[in-house]
């Protein structure tokens, strides 16, 4: 029989790593804080006809772009109250005043997205689309609290108090 031998191939075998892959982030603040507490908006003894408007910087303090949705609820110590106080929001708006004095009134410059409507279930606007928020970006909104000059007599010495959740959504890629 002929030579029956042993066949080898040579082979060598490499391994590639360090490829790594890291998720980003998506981050909003609120005056670049977590959790805050809006206490500009304040308006002591609001009378009907009056109003007032503060702005609010959203930052982006993530990778990842976003929009906004705004959702508002108030609570007050009478319904009438709740009934007969107007809110309006407006992206990008700045604050307009017109007096300091009785009768106290300021107003949000720019398009409402929101109202002015009374908040008497858990109203949701969206911001539009052009309103993205971009990594370390802001995006400033204006609300406007006005009290209806047709308040009634059961509105005197209650309160009111306006809630607004904020939520980011990634944009799609």
């Amino acid at each position: 029989m002929g030579g029956l031998g042993t066949q080898a191939y040579w082979n060598d075998v490499e391994t590639v790593a360090g490829a790594t892959v890291t998720s980003g982030s998506l981050d909003l603040l609120v005056e670049g804080e977590q959790s805050y507490t809006w206490t500009a908006l304040d308006l002591l003894n609001i009378a009907p006809g009056e109003s007032t408007a503060k702005v609010l910087t959203l930052n982006n303090a993530g990778t990842t772009p976003f929009t906004v949705s705004i959702t508002a609820s108030a609570t007050a110590s009478v319904v009438a109250l709740r009934d007969a106080m107007r809110v309006t929001v407006v992206p990008a708006g700045t604050v307009s005043q017109t007096s300091a004095v009785y009768p106290r009134a300021e107003s949000c410059t720019g398009t409402a997205s929101f109202g002015p409507a009374a908040l008497t279930g858990s109203e949701t606007t969206v911001l539009t689309e052009s309103d993205v928020v971009d990594p370390w970006d802001s995006l400033t909104i204006c609300v406007r609290l006005h009290l209806d000059l047709a308040a009634d007599n059961s509105t005197k010495s209650s309160t009111y108090t306006p809630t607004f959740t904020i939520t980011a959504t990634q944009v799609a890629p």
